[in-house]
């Protein structure tokens, strides 16, 4: 076979494997990185078999050819495969169930270390104690929500703004 045949081949399975990461396997695995591996594999034979002109030319053909390749897959849609087009707006990081305690008092189920249990209008609910350790039995108030966290305070030391 002649040094030629086989950096094209090296450069033709590069180019099969990095069209194949796009296309059937999104994202950077294994045929991204044999992908790489064999342009580089190809570029150094060339390089040392071929001449440094050779190399330049076969270089600036591949990278042609990959370009116009991007470009015509992204004409034939194959990208919006890649895109989530799914109608959801966004996320929230508070559930609005959560917002609603605010105020609302309740006994401690499992004691706060700061964080625990407590239960309020028949649930239970995951809450973090707004300083020190409190004991079960004891009752509290909710007095912020931050996120997904629960704060309370014993009711005795809840202060009135």
């Amino acid at each position: 076979m002649s040094d030629l045949t086989v950096v094209a081949i090296f450069l033709i399975a590069g180019f099969v494997l990095l069209i194949s990461e796009l296309v059937v396997v999104p994202g950077f695995t294994f045929f991204g990185i044999a992908g790489f591996v064999a342009y580089g594999i190809g570029f150094a034979l060339a390089f040392s078999r071929l001449g440094f002109e050779t190399t330049i030319v076969l270089f600036l053909g591949t990278s042609v050819a990959t370009a116009l390749l991007l470009y015509l897959a992204g004409r034939a849609g194959v990208w919006r495969r890649l895109v989530n087009a799914s109608s959801e707006k966004g996320f929230a990081s508070q559930r609005a169930d959560l917002a609603a305690l605010v105020g609302m008092a309740g006994e401690v189920v499992a004691p706060l270390r700061p964080a625990g249990k407590m239960k309020a209008d028949g649930r239970t609910i995951d809450v973090v104690a707004d300083g020190g350790f409190v004991e079960a039995g004891t009752e509290v108030e909710v007095i912020r929500v931050d996120g997904n966290r629960v704060v309370v305070r014993p009711r005795s030391s809840v202060k009135e703004d």
